[in-house]
């Protein structure tokens, strides 16, 4: 879902950069400058770089410009991201797996046969952002894939977790520095309520937390998942150095801002559909786990995706989608274009680049 460059600025964000209220979309886009190894920060928002291997089943997900949303490998010809991170028809993209560095040459790049976003996935709450990426060609054996949470009591509120990416570095740049590198930062779950409860200058989550969600956060703000790190895991860490036995609790989904004290990350979570994800898989996988128990899963239920990595339109199935939500030509608000009857309030004149002006607490923006 890529912005259009409107001015002569550079557009480096899947993400929508608010005027107003800044809420943030955590993928990114064309225009990506890399940090890390080329001398930016060597800091995601409060953590560090991850140690080489110890996420073998970390996703990057790239186009023609690099890196623009993470993912999990949760079977070897299988990838778990965000449904925002559709590529909404713009080109193919793959998946890179085993590569720690992305200015390394390691690791294999995989060709996507199908994209297949939630059915019930909502554009303008981003409740159930989830999609499953079906591989052209499996990954190899040696790369353990990592295990997804089947438990809604898990994981315990004020437990660490530990959440992955090559995402923004320094969110107080006017631009994105993505990480060169596959950087991690260890936040603490916190309630549904205290989640829905938080507010600050830049809008308020009330009523924008479900059951299909999960927030975690750093006591004080400093830590957290920012623009680019869309579709990755947030994981319940093993003793194993390989990541054999981490755990994957949510997929980094949207928050307001990045390593805000006001605003903590918002994550998919992963046991309120594992049996969704746990049926298509099965169906669609030549590679299943054993630990999904395919022989007792049930048939996937009807949706509509998306081969070659193009655009996939989820059914417009929610309870709580509203007509007025929707426009003629299936592009679904928020839009990424803004039109030319905006007022020139709506638009950032410091940095020239135009952007569409949406109250967070009405449409949540991603990661």
């Amino acid at each position: 879902m890529k912005l259009q460059t409107i001015t002569q600025a550079t557009i480096v964000s899947h993400s929508i950069l608010l005027t107003a209220a800044a809420g943030s979309i955590r993928g990114s886009d064309s225009g990506r400058v890399l940090g890390g190894l080329f001398g930016g920060s060597t800091r995601i928002i409060g953590g560090e770089a991850a140690i080489e291997d110890r996420y073998p089943y970390a996703v990057s997900l790239t186009d023609d410009f690099g890196h623009f949303c993470g993912g999990s490998l949760i079977a070897r010809d299988v990838v778990l991201s965000a449904a925002h991170c559709d590529d909404q028809g713009e080109g193919a993209y793959k998946a890179v797996v085993g590569r720690h560095a992305h200015v390394d040459n390691d690791g294999q790049e995989l060709s996507v046969r199908q994209a297949l976003p939630h059915p019930n996935y909502d554009r303008v709450t981003t409740d159930n952002d989830f999609m499953l990426i079906f591989l052209n060609e499996a990954a190899s054996d040696t790369i353990n894939i990592v295990k997804l949470n089947t438990d809604a009591a898990t994981p315990d509120i004020g437990s660490p977790v530990t959440v992955m990416g090559w995402g923004d570095i320094d969110p107080t740049d006017d631009g994105q520095v993505l990480s060169s590198e596959l950087m991690e930062v260890e936040v603490n779950t916190i309630s549904y309520e205290e989640c829905d409860n938080s507010s600050g200058n830049s809008g308020s989550y009330q009523d924008s937390i479900t059951s299909n969600m999960l927030c975690a956060r750093e006591e004080g703000g400093g830590e957290d998942s920012c623009q680019g790190d869309s579709g990755g895991p947030l994981v319940i860490k093993g003793a194993n150095p390989n990541g054999a036995d981490d755990t994957q609790v949510g997929v980094v989904s949207w928050g307001i801002g990045c390593a805000s004290a006001d605003y903590p990350g918002v994550y998919a979570r992963i046991s309120s559909q594992y049996e969704w994800l746990r049926s298509e898989l099965c169906a669609r996988s030549n590679f299943a786990p054993s630990e999904f128990d395919c022989s007792n899963a049930a048939p996937p239920s009807t949706t509509t995706s998306s081969e070659s990595g193009g655009s996939s339109v989820p059914s417009n199935n929610n309870d709580n989608d509203d007509d007025d939500d929707w426009n003629d030509d299936n592009t679904y608000f928020p839009t990424m274009q803004p039109t030319q009857s905006q007022a020139d309030d709506d638009w950032n004149d410091d940095n020239n680049i135009n952007f569409p002006t949406l109250q967070p607490t009405q449409s949540p923006q991603w990661r």
